[in-house]
């Protein structure tokens, strides 16, 4: 998927998940050491508008994923940001 201004030519699907508001550069940080990120003029992560930011990834079968810190949304987090596992599904979330 082409990052820029102008039509699409085509329809893109894209999974977002969100993720604390108080955690997105832990999640950026997470994200990095695991996977490249999709960047645009240099730019990995998005101030898509206030009030949120993304960074964006390609999934394993290269669908687009997303992380979003929806900064209206009150899910702040202290435990730190990490993968866990619920009921045999892995999950991103904070840890509990």
């Amino acid at each position: 998927m082409p990052f820029g201004a102008g039509a699409a030519t085509h329809p893109v699907n894209h999974l977002a998940i969100t993720v604390p508001r108080n955690q997105f550069a832990a999640a950026r940080h997470w994200l990095l050491e695991r996977t490249a990120v999709i960047e645009l003029d240099g730019e990995s992560g998005f101030a898509l508008g206030e009030p949120w930011h993304s960074v964006y990834f390609l999934g394993p079968d290269g669908i687009i994923l997303e992380f979003i810190a929806r900064h209206g949304l009150p899910n702040d987090k202290v435990e730190p940001f990490g993968a866990r596992c619920d009921g045999g599904r892995p999950s991103v979330t904070a840890r509990a």
